[in-house]
């Protein structure tokens, strides 16, 4: 039997983990090429970062997860699992470290392999499924990116006339929102503020438009997070994360039009588990499913096909979008 430790990272650990996922993950990978990516994305108070050395100190497996909070009640959503298969269940014993020593609220995982992993969570007990993806076109004689043979636009129900106002920075959100009145502890997983403002606001690569819902004119119930994504010369906008009061996406169908129309772009698309199927219909999106359309979710590089994104949970209510994980990072 081959001996070996499993522990957290620290930070002296990073280049090591890096040639590992170099090595054995892929070459060349995002997080091991670009300066202070790995860092931004698993950093909360510590290096949230699980790996097994064995007694040469040689990286063995490694298995990294994202905190969506502090504290014993937190959200931790896995990402990137790797382990050598020459030592046996090493893996599993790597999920079963982070179970017992993460004190954590829910565990998930976004991008799960459903023809790999996807087996292993389920004997762990995790639920599995598939988020929706959901589009509302831009109207376009030709479109370059998607692949439209339904080119429908369905009607909106408004009932409320809503006010968005756009936060430049992670101060006008915070004066503006009243995030503990409108993002509920209970909810899963539960955003922190201090999560948010490194996700979104401090994020090293990408540029988010974050905009806040006043349904009734007034107070800003939920804030939404999207971002333009380019291709040969073509655009489209990726609905990203929502927080707050998910009813509130009801009444922006009439503003991400105009968006669509300023930002040139073909369609605006959603993946999500968890939001209301009538909510969405309601406000004019499709899913993609149904229709014969292609709506890319690969960029780097572009391919034109339809990506089914599979989750994995120990809380059957969590409420995911495509900003969850590590599912909207740079590749």
């Amino acid at each position: 039997m081959k001996e070996y430790e499993i522990r957290y990272a620290t930070a002296k650990d990073i280049p090591s983990i890096k040639k590992f996922i170099d090595d054995k993950w892929k070459k060349d990978h995002i997080l091991v090429r670009e300066t202070g990516l790995f860092e931004w994305q698993y950093t909360s108070d510590k290096l949230d970062y699980v790996i097994a050395v064995d007694s040469n100190g040689t990286i063995q497996g490694i298995l990294g997860f994202i905190s969506y909070d502090s504290g014993p009640e937190k959200d931790i959503a896995l990402a990137m699992w790797k382990a050598n298969p020459g030592y046996c269940f090493l893996g599993v014993k790597l999920l079963m470290y982070i179970q017992k020593n993460e004190k954590h609220k829910t565990l998930f995982c976004s991008g799960i392999n459903i023809s790999t992993t996807a087996g292993i969570y389920k004997r762990m007990k995790f639920l599995i499924g598939k988020m929706n993806q959901w589009y509302r076109l831009n109207a376009a004689a030709k479109y370059q990116i998607a692949k439209v043979e339904d080119s429908e636009i369905p009607d909106i129900e408004v009932n409320n006339v809503s006010i968005i106002k756009k936060y430049n920075t992670f101060e006008e959100f915070t004066e503006d929102f009243n995030f503990d009145r409108y993002v509920s502890k209970e909810s899963v997983p539960y955003k922190s503020i201090s999560y948010l403002k490194r996700r979104y606001f401090s994020h090293p690569m990408y540029k988010y438009m974050i905009y806040g819902i006043k349904m009734d004119g007034v107070n800003t119930n939920a804030v939404f997070f999207l971002r333009v994504q380019e291709y040969n010369g073509a655009r489209v906008i990726r609905f990203v994360d929502c927080v707050g009061y998910l009813e509130a996406l009801t009444c922006i169908t009439p503003f991400l039009d105009n968006l669509l129309d300023k930002e040139h772009a073909e369609y605006i698309d959603m993946y999500e588990k968890g939001v209301p199927e009538g909510m969405l219909r309601k406000a004019g999106w499709k899913r993609v499913d149904e229709t014969n359309n292609i709506i890319p979710n690969y960029f780097s590089p572009y391919v034109q096909c339809n990506v089914d994104i599979n989750y994995c949970t120990t809380n059957e209510n969590i409420v995911l979008f495509r900003g969850d994980g590590d599912q909207d990072r740079p590749n």
